[in-house]
């Protein structure tokens, strides 16, 4: 446990580096994520949903369905604020809780009054190696019981945008290391560029370089001038 009474896992730098790592953390909504939460709030008939990430701090919503957050500085609350730590700490299993007020997990828990939590169902966002990343969770003001088809459907819109997430840092990972690679293969090239050709006395020189390879400038060859031996004022 923190000093704080949540789970250690909140500051667990592996986790935390997945969450950074997705680049979505103060990022404006966006319609693929909204639409999986508006899935999850029609099906269970909850007027609430969010996509979350959790770092060790915070709670960021990405995606906020019925919630008054029009700025990116207020889609958030303090993670002790937050159910979604319940989460985190349950290493990849859903958090469901029929009456907040009542169930002893929950009664103590700041937002149950200000946040008219009567019911929360949640299922964590994974990333690519397992890592609690967030939830897609929705919020019924009053008790009830959840249904199964309904948490079925929960757990397939958290599958999916973490299936959304993690395929977007994949695709980003792939480009930093395309460019990380074509800077050093730009290196290695211009490393292999010839130097400014040497003058020979009573000619005007100029070269030209056609590589093989498309997009390529340069493939290991060599090439310059110099005075050949025995040959009136040649060059080679």
């Amino acid at each position: 446990m923190r000093e704080d009474g949540l789970s250690a896992a909140l500051s667990d730098p592996v986790r935390l580096a997945a969450v950074a790592a997705t680049k979505l953390l103060d990022t404006g909504p966006e319609p693929e994520f909204d639409s999986l939460a508006q899935v999850a709030a029609t099906v269970t008939g909850c007027a609430r949903a969010f996509i979350t990430l959790v770092d060790d701090q915070r709670s960021f919503w990405k995606s906020c369905i019925e919630v008054d957050a029009a700025s990116i500085g207020v889609r958030q609350n303090p993670v002790s604020e937050s159910f979604c730590y319940f989460l985190v700490g349950l290493a990849g299993e859903r958090f469901t809780v029929e009456d907040a007020a009542a169930d002893p997990r929950t009664r103590d828990h700041p937002s149950v009054g200000p946040m008219k939590i009567g019911a929360w169902a949640g299922y964590p966002i994974l990333g690519p190696d397992g890592e609690v990343l967030g939830s897609m969770c929705v919020i019924d003001e009053n008790p009830r019981t959840w249904q199964p088809d309904e948490l079925a459907v929960l757990e397939t819109m958290a599958r999916s945008a973490g299936n959304e997430i993690n395929l977007r840092t994949s695709l980003t990972a792939s480009q930093e290391a395309l460019a990380a690679s074509t800077e050093l293969a730009r290196s290695l090239q211009d490393s292999l560029l010839p130097p400014i050709l040497r003058p020979v006395p009573g000619l005007d020189t100029a070269a030209s370089y056609l590589p093989a390879a498309g997009g390529t400038e340069v493939v290991g060859d060599f090439y310059d001038l110099f005075r050949a031996q025995g040959v009136r004022g040649g060059a080679r």
